[in-house]
């Protein structure tokens, strides 16, 4: 090839002055499976390979390879035939020196597949083994790549099969040309192969192109140009939009983006600015309804409104201002989606003597009311209660959620979603905290802000340090005494780190400038929380970036703001361990509760690895309310809710902890196959749980208090009060309070014989259990027929029914016209656990 300005297919760096190529540095990392193209495994060999994309030259001494974080060995051989040869081992990787076509291959064992791998090397050139471009091959379909990729320049010769790349694109060439100033050649002479451009510094990008950054596809929302103009990047906030435009709200959403549309609790929301780590509570002013009355389309085909009254809102507004207008006879208000039409129903005046339908809408006194019933009119005082009250009246609003609805006559009540989480456990406002240095102990605290996070805080004077930073172990959170309720406080608010070599190996997040002050001086600094397993110590590391401070004693302000926020009500936070043995590695998982409509589920995903305990060991508050939990022996469950990559089938148990003590787990979650065999190790183990008892969310009813709500209460009751005789059991519209908690009331009818005893005489009536279902009764007393003061009805076969109230529970029953009575109940009952 030509190596020249106009090619940048040359890989290598170099110095024509010093006629030698320069030895550059370069990191990179990913994951050992199969699933990575750079990855080849070898049935039944003792060594599989992966593709590092770079020549590996100069001194191995000075560079670095890590397996999970942990630091293994290179070993250089001669030629591929010495691979047969050596001695393999679980903390080595293999290079081949003097093979030019392996230059950019590194050898690994087998156990250390499904591995994290990192890399720290010299090399003079980027490069691909054969099977690598194989792979871009594939990628490139029947691309002809025999030909460099060329950038675009005026006045150069382009040939057919060209691959040119021009403002971010890529554009193979099918008719020849010679480059002008313009870019008609582009367009008219070549196909775009790339859809998307990369972010790349000092390039212009218009509206609607497609972006890669950081592994993830944008729309360009605005024309900008990536730039560092006076050593300050290009503020993306508002230029960029992910390609998902739709999302399900859920806690720990790392960003949100302008014009996103945001669905939570059944409303659906648009965002009005880019919000970093976003808390629900705190982001309304960020947020508007998509679904508000006023841009919610009104058809207006059928009841004919008039002047341009298409939205939700100018109906409701014209029903409210012409009384006079009058819709077709009998109709109804029906919700569909998006659109409301009247299918019947008259907006009318309320007139002495004048007949009324059940559905009309009635004017009187400014207030629109709702017909119940077919009636005469005769006098309003008596008349009102056929009706529902719709609108109370006064002046126009932005929007129908805004306009006043008095609910004292109709009750209604108004489905507002799940009551999630079920079990509720609040983080209070401050949470107390002891630092120490070993020597001195520090009193600090994590205080709530005003916007919904939370900022550790603490002021150290005379910290004598003589290191690039400041270690300081957490002795005390709120005097919890347990260390695994300690990582399980804290980690609701921090990652906490528990698998590392040394110090500098750690993941470091960078701080503010307001978050760490060390006296006057002026460092870039960072931070991790870190547990170590082998002395059972909880410590934070705030670390100088750069260079290190004298010795000397420093005065410290701490004010860190949390990185996450994941309550402990929805969130189990697990590590491994051994039970009773050893592990050489304490790996840390996550598990969630998700909620599902009504019903939630047990989440998570962890891989087992080398070295880790196989049972899991955590604290958790909630645990006990979801899961049946053993103190004396494990009692396993074979369940399809937890499932093995390996594809074996699973059993769990959970089990307390009663020797805990201050260091042991106080919760244990043992895993094995159903086969009696153990997990091993690189498999990954996917939760899909559903608990034990209380899987099912309380709904949320809400007095309604405005029109939106009210139209729809009435027109879209999803709960009717049914009274069903076939004993099927029905959920009506009822809530029950019980100690303070509301429930869902359920109803089903039972049928028990009585013999008859005489007038005047009682007969008790307990509701039976039913399938097993345990339940909360209410015993019913039930008059026989003689004191009834309701007229019976006559159903055949000399059968009685009769509808009564008693102790507030409705009832019906029915007898026969001899001494033995048969009484059909209707039992309302609220499902709880025992």
């Amino acid at each position: 090839m030509n190596l020249n300005e106009n090619n940048i297919q040359a890989p290598f760096q170099y110095k024509i002055s010093e006629n030698t190529f320069e030895l550059k540095t370069v990191s990179g990392g990913f994951y050992l499976d199969t699933d990575n193209v750079q990855v080849k495994v070898f049935s039944g060999q003792r060594l599989f390979c992966a593709d590092i994309g770079y020549a590996v030259d100069g001194a191995v001494e000075e560079m670095e390879f890590l397996i999970d974080y942990i630091k293994v060995y290179p070993q250089v051989l001669e030629s591929l035939k010495d691979l047969q040869a050596v001695e393999v081992k679980d903390n080595e990787v293999y290079l081949i020196r003097n093979e030019l076509d392996f230059k950019s291959i590194v050898f690994f064992p087998p156990s250390d597949l499904n591995k994290k791998f990192d890399f720290t090397i010299t090399t003079y050139s980027s490069t691909f083994s054969y099977f690598m471009f194989d792979e871009i091959a594939k990628k490139l379909n029947t691309l002809d790549i025999n030909y460099p990729i060329k950038n675009y320049y005026e006045n150069t010769d382009y040939k057919i099969n060209d691959i040119i790349k021009y403002n971010g694109y890529l554009y193979r060439v099918f008719k020849d040309f010679t480059g002008d100033s313009t870019d008609y050649y582009i367009k008219t002479n070549c196909n775009l192969i790339t859809p998307f451009k990369k972010l790349e510094l000092n390039n212009s990008y218009k509206v609607n192109e497609l972006i890669e950054y950081n592994n993830n596809f944008f729309i360009v929302q605005k024309d900008f140009l990536y730039q560092k103009s006076l050593g300050v990047l290009t503020n993306l906030n508002g230029l960029l939009k992910p390609l998902q435009d739709i999302i399900i709200w859920f806690d720990g959403i790392s960003k949100i983006y302008k014009n996103q549309i945001v669905i939570k609790d059944n409303f659906s929301y648009i965002v009005l600015e880019d919000i970093e780590n976003p808390v629900w509570g705190n982001i309304q002013s960020k947020l508007d309804y998509l679904n508000k009355a006023s841009n919610t389309f009104y058809d207006d085909s059928n009841s004919s409104f008039g002047n341009n009254t298409n939205t939700v809102q100018k109906a409701i507004e014209k029903l409210k201002s012409n009384k006079q207008d009058s819709l077709i006879v009998g109709n109804n208000i029906n919700l569909n989606g998006n659109t409301i039409s009247v299918d019947g129903g008259t907006s009318k005046e309320y007139i002495i003597d004048n007949s009324y339908f059940i559905n009309d809408l009635i004017i009187k006194d400014d207030r629109i009311y709702k017909a119940n019933e077919d009636f005469i009119a005769s006098d309003f005082n008596i008349d009102i209660g056929k009706l529902t009250l719709i609108s109370s009246g006064g002046g126009g609003a932005s929007a129908a959620i805004d306009v006043s609805f008095d609910n004292s006559n109709s009750n209604l009540e108004y489905f507002s979603g799940y009551d999630f989480p079920k079990y509720k456990k609040t983080i209070a406002n401050t949470i107390n905290i002891v630092l120490s240095d070993g020597t001195n102990d520090y009193n600090a605290s994590i205080v709530k802000q005003s916007d919904g996070s939370y900022r550790l805080k603490c002021s150290i004077n005379n910290f004598y340090s003589n290191s690039q930073g400041i270690e300081l172990s957490i002795k005390n959170i709120n005097n919890l005494s347990n260390v695994y309720e300690r990582l399980s406080f804290l980690s609701q608010f921090f990652n906490i780190q528990t698998i590392y070599t040394t110090i500098d190996s750690l993941n470091y997040i960078n701080l503010e400038a307001s978050e760490c002050v060390i006296s006057s001086l002026n460092f870039s600094l960072k931070f991790a929380l870190i547990y170590s397993d082998y002395n059972k110590s909880l410590d934070l590391i705030i670390k100088i970036d750069s260079s290190s401070i004298q010795s000397g004693s420093y005065n410290i302000t701490l004010n860190i703001k949390n990185r996450v926020l994941k309550p402990e009500d929805r969130n189990i936070f697990a590590y491994s361990d051994p039970f009773m043995g050893t592990q050489d590695i304490m790996d840390n998982y996550i598990l969630s509760l998700s909620q599902n409509n009504s019903s939630i589920k047990l989440t998570g995903s962890y891989t087992l690895k080398q070295g880790a305990g196989l049972i899991i060991g955590f604290y958790s508050p909630i645990i006990e309310n979801y899961f049946n939990v053993s103190n004396t022996t494990v009692s396993f469950q074979n369940t399809s809710g937890i499932t093995s990559s390996s594809g074996k089938a699973i059993k769990f148990g959970f089990y307390k902890n009663s020797s805990a003590g201050t260091d042991k787990p106080l919760y244990l979650l043992f895993l094995m196959y159903q086969d009696d065999t153990d997990l091993q190790v690189g498999e990954k183990i996917t939760f899909n749980l559903a608990p034990s008892k209380n899987s099912t969310l309380n709904p949320i009813y809400q007095s309604v208090s405005n029109v939106q709500q009210a139209i729809e209460t009435i027109v879209n009751d999803k709960i009717p009060d049914v009274y069903d005789y076939s004993g099927t059991e029905t959920l009506t519209n009822k809530i029950a309070k019980v100690d303070g908690v509301e429930y869902p009331v359920y109803r089903r009818c039972f049928e028990v014989d009585y013999q008859f005893i005489g007038d005047g005489e009682q007969h008790y009536v307990k509701v039976l259990t039913l399938n097993g279902t345990c339940i909360n009764y209410f015993a019913v007393i039930i008059a026989n027929t003689n004191t009834e003061t309701m007229v019976p009805t006559y159903d055949g076969n000399n059968i009685y029914r009769f509808l009564t109230n008693r102790g507030g529970i409705q009832i019906a029953y029915k007898t026969k016209l001899n001494n033995l009575v048969k009484y059909r109940g209707f039992g309302e009952y609220i499902k709880t656990y025992i």
